[in-house]
């Protein structure tokens, strides 16, 4: 027993080796577990066998696995795609896009919280996402804080004037038509009347109250201080996105940004 062990051993050493200095190994060696169970996956592909099982080694995952040899540049630099929707959660970021017509059945107007008022203009938003911030507002006045919502819903039709008239000065914020999530009615800005939509913001009792307890009501922070390689944008401390209570718990359990989220946790189709 004890020879078969160290036997066992020998080849988890020997399969880490070879997959840290990039040395093909006779793929016969690898686990049979492993392959019954990662060519279950839609986006197994048995040509990548060896990679797969030097990913899952380092990640413990086969999720993750699939998705870092299928993947590789994810996270950094993928070409344009629509946007990608997965277990009932998008993804739109500087990559994935809707397009001009991608319009949420599920919009209604807000009410029943404190928010800016514009002239001829209805703020509009998902309906779960208004019910779970009317929740969580609700625990912010019993805790003697004061938040307002300064924007949820925008137009593809809004972002291209707001790109032309401002991407020459707020780049790093500002998104281009079709590339914002707020398009989704998922995502909103919060601040308080002083700190407005400014970094200042995460100076308040309000912003310290969310970025603890936001995700207990279905809300992330979108755009975290030193992910800005990932999320593409610059930190915003006032911008939060509803995904879930079940996934925005993971996503912050983990310090993790949305892209993570979905290379981490969802097979993504090749």
């Amino acid at each position: 027993m004890k020879k078969i062990l160290v036997f066992l051993i020998l080849i988890i050493i020997i399969l880490l080796q070879s997959c840290h200095k990039k040395v093909i190994v006779d793929k016969s060696i690898i686990p049979s577990f492993f392959i019954e169970q990662i060519s279950n996956y839609d986006s197994y592909d048995k040509n990548y066998l060896y990679q797969y099982y030097c990913a899952y080694l380092d990640f413990n995952s086969y999720i993750y696995a699939l998705n870092y040899v299928n993947h590789p540049v994810f996270l950094n630099n993928e070409i344009a795609k629509p946007a990608l929707l997965l277990n009932n959660i998008i993804l739109v970021n500087r990559k994935f896009y809707l397009d001009a017509y991608t319009i949420p059945t599920s919009l209604i107007p807000v009410q029943n919280v404190k928010y800016i008022k514009r002239k001829n203009e209805v703020m509009m938003i998902d309906e779960v996402t208004l019910q779970n911030y009317q929740k969580m507002e609700i625990i912010l006045k019993q805790n003697n804080i004061d938040i307002v919502l300064f924007s949820a819903y925008r137009s593809f039709e809004k972002q291209l004037s707001l790109w032309d008239n401002n991407r020459k000065e707020n780049d790093q914020f500002l998104a281009k038509p079709g590339f914002s999530e707020h398009q989704t009615g998922l995502a909103i800005d919060i601040g308080t009347l002083n700190s407005g939509l400014t970094v200042h913001f995460e100076n308040t009792k309000a912003f310290k109250f969310l970025k603890n307890h936001a995700h207990e009501y279905g809300f992330i922070l979108r755009y975290p201080k030193n992910k800005e390689s990932i999320t593409g944008y610059a930190y915003e401390p006032w911008h939060f996105r509803y995904v879930g209570r079940e996934v925005a718990k993971i996503i912050y359990e983990n310090n993790l940004t949305l892209e993570e989220y979905f290379y981490q946790y969802l097979e993504i189709p090749i």
